[in-house]
């Protein structure tokens, strides 16, 4: 089986979904002279399997063909990240 052959075990059409986790962190001054700095952070996960195995990437992966992208990025993120998705829409699908 070539690498071209690969791409026809699955369903297409092929869909895939990353959920992409923003957080605003406050550090404090480690001086009276400077003022709380803020920084911005994503979430990112180290791969476990191939293909790229340990590269940092998304929580997310390719859909099933009766998958919802909110549903399959809620499963994403409980399995990988350990995080329960009570609600929240999706910002952008695109």
């Amino acid at each position: 089986m070539t690498a071209s052959d690969d791409i026809f075990q699955y369903e297409h059409p092929f869909v895939c979904t990353d959920a992409v986790v923003f957080s605003l962190e406050t550090q404090e001054s480690s001086s009276y002279r400077k003022l709380p700095g803020t920084s911005l952070k994503v979430l990112l996960y180290k791969r476990e399997s191939e293909p790229f195995a340990g590269a940092w990437c998304l929580p997310g992966g390719f859909l099933d063909i009766d998958e919802e992208p909110e549903t399959y990025s809620q499963q994403a993120l409980r399995e990988i990240a350990g995080w329960l998705v009570l609600s929240g829409a999706a910002v952008h699908l695109f």
